[in-house]
């Protein structure tokens, strides 16, 4: 008899540790499927908006998810452009691109357009994001784009206007 009034003082701890540790790791997981959710819904930015008017003369191409229209995506170090076939032709629908010219031109950071993702266009992302306010993580993602603004085109898609617009 005192053998079994030993152990059960010791297995209802052990039951108890056990449910407590069972209920943290199913909450972690459920907040970390969460967090991997919520992230892949918003898919890579590979593309430049088609040309849209401001409502006033110039046209701008933001970067995008697709060709179509505005929508939310994410860039970072690493990214880079995707080559499509576009009537017959090979082109270069570059984010990377668009987002290296609102740097150099809406913001007059020296670096080179060249449609890579690499340190400068990183380095030069987090400044403008510090300047605004926002995490300077030099992620290209949606609280960047909401305030990021973008180089105005000529009508014919091409030639910087002198202008930038925000995109939101």
């Amino acid at each position: 008899m005192s053998t079994e009034t030993a152990v059960r003082p010791r297995t209802r701890l052990f039951r108890t540790l056990t449910r407590a540790l069972a209920v943290g790791v199913l909450a972690a997981g459920s907040l970390a499927a969460t967090a991997t959710a919520s992230s892949a819904a918003v898919p890579e930015c590979h593309y430049q908006a088609y040309p849209r008017a401001t409502g006033y003369g110039p046209y701008i191409t933001p970067p995008s998810a697709d060709m179509v229209g505005l929508s939310s995506c994410w860039m970072k170090n690493g990214s880079n452009p995707v080559v499509v076939m576009r009537l017959g032709f090979q082109a270069s629908y570059s984010a990377v691109w668009e987002l290296q010219s609102a740097l150099n031109l809406c913001y007059r950071k020296p670096i080179t357009v060249d449609g890579w993702f690499g340190a400068q266009t990183e380095t030069a992302l987090k400044q403008v994001q510090a300047s605004y306010g926002l995490k300077a993580d030099g992620i290209y993602g949606a609280n960047t784009q909401a305030k990021l603004l973008v180089p105005g085109k000529n009508a014919d898609g091409t030639g910087f206007t002198g202008y930038c617009y925000n995109i939101r």
